[in-house]
């Protein structure tokens, strides 16, 4: 689509639950719903609230660098950076138990390889946003309630980092990307239920 000089634009009233227009409205994606072979965001963008679990180190060879984030049921998903994450003046704040809201990153179905079961998205120097104290109040609102869910932000972070070590190491990642049952994920919330009495 091209605009020239005779190109006019309209402003559309609209209610944001209209369903003729919202799959043009932009909203947090959840995790379980980014399946590696069926995912299709609008503009092939897409907005995560999530922690860093790993900031993996260059690869040289490549020009890339990977990180590696998590929602709140350590569903993980991985975000590469081309070429280096200093390029995107984010390397003194993208550090491994922070949380963010990133805004537009890019999915491309091409990249990823067939037995590749960790999503994988990649961030744009010129778009894509790590925010961690949101303007706007939603965002804000999600982020506050991604605290409040999983509690000691610590203990939740090195459970989260002792599963992806394994899975990446042993290269045994799947599909099910919400882990209802999950050992680690069992012993934090006893925990959990511990540090609160």
């Amino acid at each position: 689509i091209r605009a020239a000089k005779n190109t006019s634009c309209n402003a559309i009233n609209f209610k944001a639950d209209d369903q003729k227009y919202k799959k043009f409205i932009r909203a947090e994606t959840k995790f379980e719903d980014i399946k590696v072979n069926e995912f299709k965001p609008p503009q092939e963008e897409f907005d995560v609230a999530c922690m860093v679990v790993r900031v993996d180190n260059k690869d040289e060879r490549n020009s890339t660098q990977d990180i590696f984030v998590t929602d709140e049921k350590m569903n993980f998903m991985c975000i590469r950076f081309i070429p280096h994450i200093i390029e995107y003046a984010y390397d003194n704040i993208l550090k491994e138990g922070k949380v963010f809201y990133i805004c537009n990153l890019k999915w491309r179905n091409t990249c990823h390889a067939k037995d590749s079961t960790i999503p994988m998205a990649h961030a744009l120097s010129d778009t894509t946003t790590f925010v961690i104290n949101p303007k706007k109040s939603d965002k804000q609102a999600r982020l506050n309630a991604f605290g409040e869910s999983i509690g000691d932000f610590m203990e939740f972070y090195r459970c989260c980092r002792e599963e992806l070590d394994e899975k990446i190491a042993s290269n045994r990642v799947t599909l099910n990307l919400v882990f209802e049952d999950h050992p680690h994920l069992t012993r934090f919330h006893s925990n959990r239920q511990h540090w609160k009495n």
